[in-house]
């Protein structure tokens, strides 16, 4: 597999944010935190890796793309351009914009790669520090607080703890 980075646009066309690919050394523990590979738009797969590795896991209702990085590096030989060759353009009726979705998948997500997460402590938290956040931002206290406790007990960091209280918890 290669990647690029990617130019990121708002719904107006006004360039955002560009990605830049980190090294592929490392990439498995990298994803396991967050997805830095990004866009499937961005990727280039040999059919046969895609194959081998099974393709999109169809159970995911979001993180599929990320699923599918995940076991491809595992698989090996990837590869980064550090290029924008992908243009992305960011609009609302995406799988991520849809919170119930997004969380599901979140969910799965978490179910699927624990054995990987709890191996790596410091992407356990980064992960579910995410998924604190973007429940505060739903103001769904009770999972932000799950979440948060998690990554608080992956990362026995203060700053967790801050996030939480300025959070109202």
């Amino acid at each position: 597999m290669a990647y690029s980075s990617v130019e990121i646009r708002d719904s107006h066309g006004t360039t955002v944010n560009y990605t830049v690919p980190g090294n592929p050394e490392g990439i498995v523990q990298r994803l396991l935190a967050r997805n830095e590979i990004g866009t499937t738009s961005c990727a280039l797969i040999r059919r046969s890796y895609f194959e081998k590795v099974g393709g999109f896991d169809e159970k995911l209702p979001s993180r599929q793309d990320l699923d599918l990085w995940i076991r491809l590096a595992k698989a090996g030989n990837v590869r980064a351009v550090p290029q924008a060759l992908t243009v992305h353009n960011k609009h609302n009726d995406r799988i991520t914009s849809r919170f119930t979705v997004k969380n599901q998948g979140r969910l799965l997500f978490l179910d699927k790669y624990r054995d990987d997460l709890e191996a790596n402590p410091s992407a356990y938290a980064i992960f579910a520090e995410d998924g604190g956040k973007t429940c505060v931002k739903h103001r769904l206290w009770k999972d932000a607080f799950s979440w948060y406790r998690w990554s608080f007990a992956k990362k026995k960091r203060l700053r967790v703890l801050l996030k939480m209280l300025r959070a109202g918890f």
